[in-house]
């Protein structure tokens, strides 16, 4: 890793850890589970690939103003985890901050973020590792239903950046707890 994508985590890492040791009191850490696809990117030997897989992220509260929440949103996506062929395997560990607002009275609601992201090949190292920046947008429906006292919502989100490889979008569920 370059110095100044280490410097630029270790940044984000120490604003949002006193953000959430200041903002201690909000209750609203949210569970991300969904399944990514990127876009198509250079491997090593010249050919084009994709990664596809599992997309785990957490949003700790940060700040909550009156019509919208701050969150520090790590999250890693697990390329070719669950399936073996076409797809490429590696690894996309992103670190964004995110401002989430409801959007309509039924809960639609619509979240940015912002960050930084690196990218691991797995297996046969068919992809260089990359650092870089990114940002995304989301939109999310609640369902109509509650489980053990929690609504889940149907999420999709896309990713925007510079480098091929953090491009591509997410289709999941996530609750708040």
């Amino acid at each position: 890793m370059t110095r100044k994508f280490v410097y630029s985590l270790a940044c984000f890492g120490l604003l949002s850890f006193a953000a959430v040791s200041e903002a201690s009191d909000i209750i609203g850490i949210r569970v991300k589970l969904g399944y990514h696809f990127t876009n198509s990117f250079e491997l090593k030997n010249g050919n084009g690939g994709s990664m596809q897989g599992p997309d785990i992220g957490v949003d700790f509260p940060m700040f909550k103003f009156p019509s919208i929440q701050i969150y520090a949103s790590p999250s890693v996506m697990l390329g070719g985890k669950l399936s073996h062929g076409g797809d490429i395997d590696g690894q996309i560990y992103r670190f964004m901050i995110s401002a989430r607002q409801t959007l309509t009275k039924e809960g639609i609601f619509g979240a940015v973020g912002a960050g930084v992201a690196h990218s691991q090949s797995r297996g046969k190292n068919e992809f260089r590792s990359q650092n870089g920046f990114l940002t995304n947008i989301t939109l999310g429906v609640p369902l109509k239903f509650n489980f053990l006292g929690i609504t889940p919502n149907f999420e999709g989100s896309y990713y925007f950046s510079s480098q091929d490889q953090f491009r591509g979008f997410t289709i999941g569920l996530s609750a708040s707890f």
